[in-house]
């Protein structure tokens, strides 16, 4: 998108200006003419042409500096600065993100520790088998209960050796297998084989959540639940809901953050997903943690039965 793009615009925007602020200048000598003295008022209100002139400008003003924006902000010449600030902006975020939901996710995941596994030889041992859907670096290891044997699962190896490593720090836990797949086709895992499913923050970023959801249905066992946190939307008329579709919409978020999507009604999915009981509440994050926390304040957990 270069300067071809953008000379149309800056001169139309610029000719239409010109001609508005002459047919004002022009209109206001005739009504100064036209009108006795004794009926000027000192703080006229601008006319409906000033105001549609206004809007026009602005609107020129977004075409133009949005793309504009784009084009230097995701240039080539801008990669290094921009990976090197990601890699610090993310690192810092992950850190203020665990701690805001700490608390959550250790309330959300105590029941794990009462459940009984519909797999004889994990029953004996009074252990239960766990999948969790984007371990990535296995921030959620601590919340699982003594002796889980754990499926991890995750699109890509990025992280496989931070996993391992936070692994070893939780000897109470097995890990059984690493499954590197997209959560839409978890088709090395057999049907009705783990206890529970966990994911946090992962299906606002997948392709299509009801496949996702599709395949923790067919990999649960009967009674077997689903652990849930993820981003929900503003109410449709609010301003932060503005936000997130303007965020969304123009791919800026899903970019920064793994293909996040901060309009989508996850709630809604795992309801028609097939579940025979689906428990939620929200919550909100402090939005004086993160500036983040006040495009993604609202949240929410959410407990699914097979």
């Amino acid at each position: 998108m270069g300067p071809n793009y953008y000379l149309p615009l800056v001169l139309v925007s610029a000719a239409a200006g010109k001609t508005k602020c002459r047919a004002g200048e022009a209109k206001s000598e005739g009504a100064r003419r036209r009108r006795p003295r004794r009926e000027r008022d000192p703080q006229r209100q601008c006319s409906m042409d000033e105001w549609s002139g206004c809007f026009f400008n602005s609107l020129l003003a977004l075409v133009v500096l949005v793309p504009l924006a784009y084009t230097v902000l995701f240039s080539d010449k801008f990669r290094k600065f921009r990976e090197q600030w990601y890699a610090e902006f993310v690192s810092d975020l992950r850190v203020v993100w665990n701690a805001a939901l700490d608390e959550r996710k250790r309330t959300l995941l105590a029941p794990m520790e009462h459940a009984v596994s519909k797999d004889d030889q994990l029953r004996l041992k009074k252990s239960i088998r766990v999948l969790e859907i984007g371990c990535g670096t296995g921030t959620n290891l601590k919340y699982y209960p003594d002796g889980a044997s754990l499926v991890m699962v995750d699109s890509a190896a990025d992280f496989e050796d931070r996993l391992l490593e936070n692994v070893k720090k939780y000897p109470r836990l097995f890990l059984e297998r690493i499954v590197y797949s997209c959560p839409e086709d978890m088709c090395e895992i057999t049907d009705q084989s783990v206890d529970a499913v966990v994911s946090t923050n992962v299906l606002c970023s997948v392709g299509d959540e009801r496949k996702v959801l599709a395949e923790v249905v067919r990999v649960l066992a009967q009674g077997g639940k689903f652990y849930m946190i993820e981003p929900k939307a503003e109410n449709f008329w609010s301003f932060t809901f503005a936000l997130q579709w303007i965020f969304t919409t123009s791919g800026i978020w899903p970019y920064l953050f793994d293909g996040c999507r901060l309009t989508r009604d996850i709630e809604k999915v795992v309801g028609e997903a097939g579940f025979s009981a689906v428990e939620s509440s929200d919550f909100n994050l402090q939005q004086s943690d993160h500036f983040v926390f006040r495009v993604i304040r609202r949240q929410t957990c959410l407990v699914a039965t097979k």
